[in-house]
């Protein structure tokens, strides 16, 4: 299934294009396979993906955080991300799995939600 991102050409999206505008959307879609059930009945394999509203379109998670991080290197915010992982590594402890993490972190620091923790200091630049 194609993401519903409108083409923007060459001009690569900021963090403040990817930043997360409303809840969510978790949507189960066909993989194209089929499977056969206990009665005997030929049925579609589903997965489950979830969709981030950003301001420039619904993109998959994979999605978001590909073009995430690469709006991070390209504003030189890559240090920052790095203490953000880590905080949540310590602060966490639901977050189980490192690239769950690093998806959270990502989200976190485009939502300026690291400036209101009251242990993490900020590098003053």
């Amino acid at each position: 299934m194609m993401a519903e991102v409108p083409d923007k050409g060459n001009v690569a999206y900021s963090i403040a294009d990817l930043r997360q505008t409303h809840v969510c959307e978790f949507r189960m879609v066909p993989t194209g396979d089929y499977t056969v059930n206990r009665n005997g009945r030929r049925v579609p394999v589903m997965q489950g993906i979830e969709y981030i509203p950003t301001a420039c379109g619904k993109l998959p998670e994979s999605e978001w955080a590909r073009l995430m991080e690469a709006a991070i290197e390209r504003e030189g915010k890559r240090d920052l991300l790095a203490r953000i992982i880590e905080h949540c590594r310590v602060h966490c402890a639901w977050i189980r799995k490192d690239e769950e993490r690093k998806v959270y972190a990502m989200d976190c620091l485009s939502s300026g939600a690291y400036k209101h923790w009251k242990d993490f200091e900020e590098e003053k630049t």
